[in-house]
C-alpha cells in the first residue's frame, strides 16, 4: 500500500486524476466512487440482525408460549386428555405473531435510528468540479480537495496541500493529549509511523486552529482509524430510569404471576390429595394459565419503541437527537446554558452600515431615508434618488451601491429560491442550509424599497453566466449583458477579497486609482465593522465587450463600496425566551462580550433585571467553590467564562438539583458539555467537533425549536408512564381474573371463568393495542402545566404507581367475574364436587355445545372475556387522561387509538357472532348478557380511576 506522507503532490494528485485548482471532475468523481465505494466510517449493520431476532424470542411471554405449547402438544398425543388441536393451534399460532411482531417492532426502532443518524452527519466542505460544495462524508472520494478551518471534522485521510496554523486533534485516533501541528511539507521516511506523520490529516479527528487544504487518499475501510481501532463498535448506552423502573415493575408482575400460580396449584394439590385421586395433568395445566395470564408484554421494547417515534417526531420541529433515549434527558431539563446565538428564534440579516463615496452611513439613518420613499411612487423614487445632493447625511451612490449589489446576489432566481454562497447537495445537508443567513433577502428588499422591480431588471439586464465562489476567487460573480456586445460584470463577496481584486474606486460617480493610502484607510473600516461583529461584503463592477471569467477580473474592476450586516433578534425571539421562563425553565447566557455589553443584551432579552445577576470572568477567578455553590442561583448571565469556569457553574448547579441542559458552540464548551446532563448543538453555527459531542443537532428554528422540544419531551414521557400503567393494569387483572376463578371454584363450585383460547386472545388484542399506539398521541405542549421537575432525580413512575396498577386491575377483575358469576349461580351446569378437573372443565378445549350445560358455561366464559377486553379498553382513556383535562379532550387526542379500539372491538365481535371464529376460539354468541359488558364498560369509562395522575412523579 502506498505511504502517502511520503510521496509528492504531483504524484498524489496524478494519481487520483485531480486537479489542484479544480479538485475532481464529474467523470474522476463517478470513477473514484466506483471504485472505493462509500466512505463509510462505522460498521455497517445488517437491516435484519440475528442477534436482535434472538433476543426477540427471548422475552417472557413467547418463553411461556413456547412452553405451553410444548406442554399441551405432548399432552395431545400422549393418549385421551382434554387438550383439543385447536388449543394447540391457537397457542402455536399466537406465538408466532408475537414473535414476528417483536421483530418488526424491533425493525422499526431500527429504521428510525437509522433515519435519524442520517440527519447527524457533518456536511462537509469539499472542493469538487471548481465548485466549493458541501457534501456528507460519505460522498468523500480519493482526489477530493478539503479546505479546513478550525473547528471542521476531517472525513478522511488526507495529505495536506497547504497549512496557515494547522493544529488537528488527533486524542481520539492515537491518543495524543495535545493539538498536532500540520505542515504542507515533504517526509521522505517511509517507515514513518502515522502519529508522526505531520503532513497528514486523519479521518475521524477535528480541526483546532488554523486554515489548510488536503487532498484525500484514503477512505472506508483503508482509514488509519481502522487500523488502530479494527474492532471499533458504537458505544452501548446506559438504561435510562424509565428503564430500570419498568424492569423492576416488570419482574414484579412475573414474580407475583409465579407466586400465585404456585400458590393455586399447591391448594389444587392439597384438595386433589385429600380426595386421594391428584390429577397431575390437571394440576400442570392450571400452573400452565397462570403463568399465561401473568406473562406481560415486553414493555422494554414497547417503551424503547415510544422514544424511537417520539424522537423522530422532534424532527418536524428542527431537532434531531443521536439516541431516542436522550428524549428522557430533555424531559427533565431544569437549567439551559446558550449563547446569544443559541437564544435566537428568528434571526435575519440587516445593513447595518454602508461605506460610499468614503462616507459611512449606520443602518438607521439608512432605514429612516428608505422609510421616506415609502408613500412615493417608483417613478417620483427615482427623482428622488436622481435629485440626491452631494455631502447629505445619505451619499448620492449609496442607492447605486445597494442596487448592484441586488444584481450581484440575484442569480437570475427569486429570493426565496437562492442560498446565497451555498450548495447542498443532500438532504441532510440541505437541512442545515436552512438556518443559514443570508444577505441577499436584505439587499432585494432594500432594492425594492428604492423603487426597482426586480421582474423588469430581469428582462432588461439578463442574466448570461455566473460564477460561484471557488478557494482562489472567494467571491461569486454575475454576468449580465446591458446591450449587445456590452457587459456587465458584478461581484459580491468578502470584503477584503473584493477590494484586493479592484484597481480603481467610484467616488461620486468619478472612477479613481486605488492608492495605498486609500486601500490602508478602507482596510482600517473593514477592521472597525468586523469588529462590530458584522459580516462585511464588498461590491464592485466591471464594464467589457466580452464575457469575462473571475481570473481576468484581476485589477480591472471598479470598487463601490462595502454593505455590513448584522443578525438581529426580533420581538418573536424575546417573547419565545419568554414563555420558556414563564414555564419554569432557567436560562443562562453565556457570551464572549465584554461585562457591560453583557449586561446590556441580557436585559435586551429580557433575561435580568439588574447588573448583579451577571458575573465576568475575573469575578469568576476570585470565586471558592463554596461561594460559587452559594452564589450560583442569582448568577444569570456570564461573561466571557473561560472552559473550566463554565464547567465548575454547570457542576455547581447540578449540586443545586438542576438537570443541565447546554447548547454548545466552540471548543470552548466541551468540557461543560461532557458535565451537562444532555447536549444541544446548531447544526450552522457549531463547529463539527461540538457537533460530535452533543446528544442532538438544531436543524432549525433555534430557541424555539429548543422550547418546543422541552415541551413535548416533558408531556411525551408522561404519557409513555401513564400508558405503561395501564399495560401493566391489564395484565394483573387477567391474574386476578383467574384468582377470582379459582376462589369462587372453592365456593361455589365454579370452573375456570377463562379459558386457554380466551386468555391468549385477550393478550392478543391488548397487545395490538400498544404495538400500533404508543408514541402517536396528540401532544399540546401545554405551558401552564407541564414544567420543568423540581429536581434532577424525579421519577419516571411515580410512588403511587403500585396502588395506582392494583387498584385499576382488582377493579376490571371484578367487574369481570361479576356476569360470570351471576350467569352461573345456582345453575344445574355447576358440579358437586371441588377439584382441579372441575376447575379446568373446557378450558383447553371448546366442549360440546350440543349440552345445555357446557353451553351456559361457554356463554358465562365469553360474556366474562367480552367483559374483561371492554373494561380494558375504557380504562385506557382514564389512565392517559390529565386532570386538568375533560375526557373527551383526552379521547379526541389521539385519532389511532379511537380507530384501534373500534378494530380490536370489531374483531372481538366476528369472534362471537362468526361461527367458523367463534367454535375456534370457544366462544358463544350473546344476547340478555350485553347488559353486564355495557354497564361495567360506560362505568370504567366515566369513572376518573387514575390514582398516580395527581401526583408528582418527582415524589419519592
Amino acid at each position: 500500500m502506498s505511504n502517502f506522507h511520503a510521496e509528492n503532490i504531483a504524484s498524489i494528485l496524478n494519481k487520483f486524476d485531480s486537479n489542484m485548482e479544480q479538485g475532481l471532475s464529474a467523470e474522476a468523481f463517478q470513477r473514484a466512487q466506483a471504485r472505493h465505494g462509500k466512505n463509510e466510517m462505522s460498521p455497517e449493520e445488517d437491516a435484519f440482525p440475528l442477534a436482535a431476532f434472538l433476543k426477540s424470542l427471548l422475552t417472557w411471554r413467547i418463553i411461556v408460549l413456547g412452553v405451553a405449547t410444548v406442554i399441551l402438544s405432548v399432552s395431545l398425543t400422549n393418549g385421551p386428555s382434554s387438550v383439543t388441536l385447536q388449543a394447540v393451534s391457537v397457542v402455536g399460532a399466537v406465538l408466532v405473531i408475537h414473535a414476528v411482531s417483536a421483530y418488526m417492532m424491533e425493525y422499526r426502532i431500527r429504521s428510525r435510528d437509522t433515519t435519524r443518524n442520517r440527519f447527524m452527519v457533518h456536511s462537509i466542505k469539499v472542493i469538487r468540479q471548481g465548485k466549493l460544495d458541501e457534501y456528507a462524508p460519505e460522498d468523500i472520494v480519493p482526489g477530493d480537495l478539503l479546505p479546513f478551518s478550525a473547528g471542521d471534522y476531517v472525513p478522511a485521510d488526507a495529505r495536506i496541500i497547504e497549512s496557515e496554523g494547522l493544529m488537528i486533534d488527533e486524542s481520539g485516533l492515537f491518543g495524543t493529549e495535545e493539538p498536532v501541528s500540520k505542515v504542507a511539507v515533504d517526509i521522505q521516511d517511509s517507515a514513518l509511523p502515522p502519529q508522526k506523520q505531520k503532513n497528514m490529516a486523519f479521518g475521524g479527528t477535528y480541526v483546532v486552529a488554523g486554515h489548510g487544504l488536503a487532498i484525500v487518499v484514503q477512505t472506508g475501510r483503508q482509514l488509519e482509524i481502522w487500523k488502530q481501532r479494527p474492532d471499533a463498535r458504537p458505544t452501548l448506552v446506559a438504561n435510562i430510569l424509565a428503564e430500570s423502573e419498568t424492569r423492576g415493575l416488570y419482574t414484579t408482575i412475573k414474580v407475583i404471576g409465579m407466586v400465585v400460580g404456585g400458590v393455586a396449584v399447591t391448594i389444587a394439590w392439597w384438595f386433589e390429595y385429600q380426595n386421594r385421586a391428584t390429577n397431575w395433568q390437571s394440576l400442570i395445566h392450571l400452573g400452565m394459565l397462570f403463568a399465561v395470564a401473568s406473562a406481560p408484554q415486553d414493555v422494554i421494547q414497547v417503551l424503547r419503541l415510544f422514544f424511537s417515534k417520539h424522537a423522530h417526531r422532534l424532527l418536524e420541529k428542527g431537532v434531531v437527537l443521536r439516541n431516542a433515549r436522550s428524549l428522557e434527558k430533555l424531559s427533565r431539563i431544569t437549567t439551559f446554558f446558550a449563547n446569544e446565538n443559541g437564544l435566537s428564534t428568528t434571526r435575519a440579516l440587516t445593513i447595518s452600515n454602508l461605506f460610499v463615496d468614503e462616507q459611512l452611513v449606520d443602518g438607521k439613518t439608512w432605514d429612516a431615508w428608505l422609510n421616506s420613499l415609502k408613500e412615493l411612487t417608483p417613478a417620483e423614487r427615482q427623482g428622488a434618488i436622481e435629485a440626491m445632493a452631494p455631502g447629505g447625511k445619505i451619499p448620492q451612490g449609496a442607492p447605486h451601491l445597494v442596487f448592484t449589489a441586488g444584481l450581484g446576489t440575484s442569480d437570475g432566481r427569486d429570493t426565496d429560491s437562492a442560498d446565497l454562497l451555498n450548495t447542498s447537495t443532500t438532504s441532510e445537508v440541505s437541512m442545515a442550509s436552512e438556518m443559514r443567513l443570508s444577505p441577499q433577502i436584505a439587499i432585494q428588499k432594500d432594492v425594492e424599497k428604492l423603487g426597482y422591480q426586480l421582474e423588469s431588471l430581469r428582462t432588461r439586464l439578463p442574466l448570461v453566466n455566473t460564477y460561484p465562489l471557488t478557494r482562489n476567487y472567494p467571491y461569486q460573480m454575475q454576468v449580465f449583458e446591458s446591450a449587445p456586445e456590452d457587459y456587465l460584470n458584478i461581484i459580491f463577496g468578502d470584503a477584503r477579497t473584493v477590494l484586493d481584486t479592484c484597481g480603481y474606486v467610484l467616488i461620486h460617480g468619478e472612477a479613481a486609482p486605488l492608492s495605498d493610502d486609500r486601500y490602508e484607510m478602507y482596510h482600517e473600516i473593514i477592521d472597525y465593522l468586523m469588529n462590530t461583529k458584522s459580516q462585511v461584503y464588498g461590491v464592485a463592477f466591471h464594464s467589457s465587450d466580452v464575457i469575462l471569467k473571475p481570473q481576468e477580473m484581476e485589477y480591472n474592476p471598479i470598487f463601490l463600496g462595502f454593505i455590513s450586516f448584522s443578525a438581529n433578534n426580533d420581538e418573536r425571539t424575546k417573547a419565545i425566551l419568554k414563555s420558556s421562563l414563564d414555564t419554569g425553565l432557567k436560562i443562562i447566557f453565556i457570551t464572549e462580550s465584554e461585562e457591560q455589553e453583557t449586561v446590556d443584551l441580557a436585559k435586551d432579552l429580557g433575561l435580568i433585571h439588574n447588573r448583579k445577576a451577571v458575573v465576568s470572568r475575573e469575578e469568576l477567578e476570585s470565586v471558592s467553590r463554596e461561594q460559587l455553590d452559594s452564589e450560583i442561583e442569582k448568577w444569570i448571565a456570564y461573561s466571557q467564562p473561560t472552559w473550566y469556569q463554565r464547567r465548575n457553574i454547570v457542576l455547581s448547579l447540578k449540586r443545586q438539583g438542576h438537570a443541565i441542559g447546554f447548547l454548545g458552540q466552540s471548543r470552548e464548551d466541551l468540557r461543560a458539555m461532557t458535565v451537562a446532563d444532555i447536549t444541544l448543538a446548531s447544526r450552522v453555527d457549531a463547529s463539527h467537533v461540538v457537533q460530535a459531542a452533543a446528544d442532538g443537532l438544531i436543524n432549525k428554528g433555534g430557541f424555539q425549536a429548543v422550547r418546543d422540544v422541552l415541551l413535548h419531551a416533558r408531556e411525551a414521557y408522561h404519557n409513555a408512564a401513564s400508558f405503561l400503567r395501564w399495560n401493566f393494569s391489564c395484565t394483573l387483572s387477567l391474574l386476578l381474573t383467574l384468582t377470582f376463578g379459582t376462589v369462587l371454584h372453592y365456593l361455589y363450585k365454579m370452573p375456570m371463568p377463562l379459558t386457554l383460547t380466551q386468555i391468549i386472545w385477550t393478550q392478543f388484542l391488548m397487545t395490538l393495542l400498544p404495538s400500533l399506539v404508543i408514541g402517536t398521541e396528540r401532544i399540546f405542549a401545554d405551558e401552564k402545566h407541564h414544567r420543568p421537575t423540581s429536581s434532577s432525580r424525579s421519577r419516571f413512575l411515580s410512588k403511587t404507581t403500585g396502588v395506582d396498577i392494583v387498584c385499576r386491575a382488582v377493579t376490571i377483575s371484578l367487574m369481570t367475574i361479576i356476569p360470570f358469576f351471576f350467569i352461573l349461580w345456582r345453575s344445574p351446569t355447576l358440579s358437586d364436587t371441588f377439584g382441579v378437573s372441575t376447575l379446568m372443565r373446557d378450558v383447553l378445549s371448546i366442549g360440546d355445545k350440543g349440552d345445555p350445560n357446557t353451553l351456559d358455561i361457554a356463554i358465562a366464559r365469553t360474556a366474562a372475556c367480552t367483559t374483561l377486553i371492554f373494561t380494558q379498553l375504557a380504562t385506557c382513556w382514564q389512565a392517559l387522561r390529565y386532570p386538568w383535562e375533560s375526557l373527551v379532550q383526552r379521547v379526541f387526542a389521539n385519532t389511532r387509538l379511537i380507530i384501534i379500539s373500534f378494530v380490536i372491538i370489531a374483531l372481538h365481535l366476528a369472534t362471537l357472532y362468526v361461527e367458523p371464529v367463534a367454535q375456534f376460539l370457544g366462544m358463544a354468541p350473546l344476547k340478555w348478557e350485553w347488559q353486564w359488558t355495557l354497564l361495567f364498560s360506560l362505568t370504567l369509562l366515566l369513572l376518573p380511576l387514575n390514582l398516580a395522575v395527581g401526583s408528582r412523579p418527582d415524589d419519592f
